[in-house]
């Protein structure tokens, strides 16, 4: 107890140097715990689950053109043949990530959304989830059922309960009503996941089903604890080659689901840099200021040399002393940290807004304290060990004949000063390099023309979508607006990638093409220039036209591309090349520019085909083009 009235007696005396040392730790604390909160969501993506480690998505290694390519979409018969005939899948089912529902209907209402997927009914038995209602066994009795999330069953039924009320859902591509049985009600799964969800359909009813044609599903496999990985790859292997060998696969991989966050289809740590970079910024933070406070307590060395020196006079022994200044550092880490905490209360509301988190503050919330303990053990023992150690070692008599108050030079303060220099220094040119690098982005050629460009995703607003023509005639009446075009996804994300034959193709070449439906003025809406042939006529005819990028046709190995036919095999589909675009960026600029083809989508023949409006506003208008695109 009296060693506590000294230590706040002697924090009160030194208020000015309590109160810096204070700020600087809590300040470091703060952006160290939200950069701590960040990190360990980031690496617990889809953890939650009791058996992730055994979860694994499969993908495949294919060959385009003698160029290697990782995907991670495969067919749905991936998931039968790891269920039916490969020893150590336990279980395995296949995923439609964006399954094609514009809505769904109750009682008169519509619930829009973007968030419904296909998948096996064995998917409770890959990703375990907790059922409100309704059981794993009777999940999908039949074809026609749905089950739900908590939150989409609240916002349709309310507080009435959910399981076995019939929903009406609308197919967005321009198929009938179909009505559809709630079969369970799950809860919400977190966010941190790489499956979002509202809605769980059931596609025993695809013409996909266990094919081997189209590959466009998630395909994941539930292995046995001792399972061997090589094996499994080689027989899923042998039977897709064995059932269907059209299209070319050098191999199949199991991607861990708990890596898909941080890795890339062929295993390149995409997320890994950035958390390697916030975390040496967090703790690179936490040392200059814990430095800080090394400083500013020696740089105090002639007052409290001499009150130390006293102490050892009156007989006060070495540990006591360490105690007293160690006691000193830990109560002021305690106040930095409880008043840290109080502002990361303040700041997570915007720390959410920003980072597109979901954390809460809770005083239960194991991360929180777990975050706090560790930092607070770090800053304790590495600000308060050398100044109590100095401190209690010095010569009682020496200090007090000393004409300088026992004022000494200290080396490692010299060093500890150079060393902040030179961390700041690092952290300032970090700074500028990221801000050059977010400049490179922002101020990148992509091949198009993004400005006073628009994008109006209207999947789930099938109004807009079966009105395209009128929506787009009224659009383009207004003065503000220069330019209406649309497709059948966003620019950001085009197209589905499927197997092409074309004319002139040897037995040897195979090749995935990114294809994308268009309206026919979308290029010159968005100044895409086709480097040769006329592109789409404005006649009938374009429904048999299609475009081509310059990588398509290099990749095809065509000299004169104009004229020559193209065909989709998977849907019997067949075009005449109208036209050949320069290449641009339509996926992540760190991803080489792939082929693709781009087809006319007649939205008289097909009123459910676009799904994104692409609006181009005259300069200096976009405040009144907003207006009117509201009013319309």
């Amino acid at each position: 107890m009296k060693t506590m009235k000294i230590i706040f007696r002697n924090l009160y005396r030194n208020g000015f140097y309590s109160v810096i040392n204070i700020a600087g730790l809590a300040v470091s604390l703060v952006t160290c715990m939200l950069i701590a909160f960040w990190i360990q969501d980031e690496m617990s993506y889809d953890a939650f689950y009791k058996r992730a480690n055994d979860i694994y998505l499969v993908t495949t290694l294919r060959e385009n053109e003698g160029e290697a390519s990782f995907w991670q979409s495969t067919p749905t018969a991936v998931s039968r043949v790891g269920r039916e005939e490969i020893p150590g899948v336990e279980s395995a089912c296949s995923i439609n990530m964006n399954y094609d529902l514009g809505y769904v209907e109750y009682e008169g209402s519509k619930f829009f959304g973007d968030r419904y997927i296909a998948a096996d009914t064995t998917f409770f038995r890959v990703f375990d989830s907790e059922f409100i209602e309704g059981d794993i066994d009777h999940a999908w009795p039949d074809p026609y059922s749905v089950v739900l999330t908590q939150s989409m069953a609240k916002k349709i039924f309310g507080n009435e309960p959910a399981l076995g009320k019939t929903l009406k859902g609308s197919n967005g591509s321009g198929g009938t009503d179909e009505m559809y049985s709630v079969s369970a009600v799950i809860a919400d799964q977190p966010k941190n996941s790489y499956l979002e969800y509202d809605a769980i359909f059931s596609f025993e009813r695809s013409r996909f089903k266990n094919s081997w044609m189209n590959w466009s599903w998630r395909s994941f496999y539930l292995l046995q604890p001792d399972a061997n990985q090589q094996a499994i790859i080689q027989q899923l292997l042998e039977a897709q080659q064995k059932a269907f060998d059209k299209i070319r696969i050098k191999s199949f991989h199991l991607q861990p689901l708990t890596d898909l966050r941080m890795h890339s289809a062929d295993g390149k740590e995409t997320g890994m840099a950035s958390i390697r970079l916030f975390a040496v910024v967090g703790i690179g933070l936490l040392i200059i200021a814990c430095i800080n406070y090394v400083n500013l307590t020696t740089a105090r060395a002639n007052k409290r040399n001499k009150e130390i020196g006293i102490k050892k006079i009156l007989g006060a022994k070495k540990f006591r002393l360490i105690s007293q200044l160690m006691g000193e550092t830990l109560v002021l880490c305690f106040v930095a940290l409880i008043l840290a905490l109080f502002l990361v209360f303040l700041l997570i509301p915007y720390y959410n807004y920003i980072t597109g988190k979901d954390f809460i503050f809770r005083p239960d919330n194991p991360v929180i304290w777990g975050t706090c303990s560790w930092m607070f053990l770090f800053v304790v023992l590495l600000s308060g060990i050398y100044p109590a150690l100095r401190f209690s070692s010095f010569q009682p008599l020496q200090v007090l004949k000393s004409q300088n108050g026992g004022k000494s030079k200290s080396l490692l303060r010299k060093l500890l000063v150079i060393f902040q220099f030179m961390a700041v220094s690092a952290f300032i040119v970090s700074a500028i390099v990221i801000n050059s690098q977010l400049h490179y982005i922002q101020n990148k050629q992509l091949g198009f023309d993004r400005e006073q460009m628009i994008e109006m995703n209207i999947f789930t607003n099938l109004d807009i979508r079966s009105h395209y023509e009128t929506f787009k005639a009224e659009l383009e009446r207004e003065p503000s607006i220069a330019g209406v075009s649309a497709s059948e996804g966003s620019i950001l994300y085009a197209g589905k990638w499927e197997r092409i034959d074309w004319e002139g193709k040897t037995t040897d070449r195979e090749l995935m093409t990114s294809i994308w439906g268009i309206d026919r003025n979308l290029c010159s809406l968005m100044d895409m220039h086709v480097a040769a042939g006329s592109g789409f006529n404005g006649t009938p005819g374009d429904n048999l036209l299609c475009l081509v990028n310059e990588t398509a046709v290099r990749q095809m190995g065509l000299q004169d591309p104009v004229g020559k036919r193209i065909s989709i095999p998977l849907i019997n589909a067949h075009y005449t090349i109208a036209g050949v675009v320069k290449d641009f960026h339509f996926e992540s600029l760190d991803t080489e520019i792939g082929p693709m083809m781009l087809i006319f989508t007649d939205p008289s023949t097909n009123r459910y085909g676009f799904s994104t409006i692409y609006i181009k506003t005259q300069k200096g208008k976009t405040h009144e083009a907003i207006a009117s695109i509201e009013k319309t």
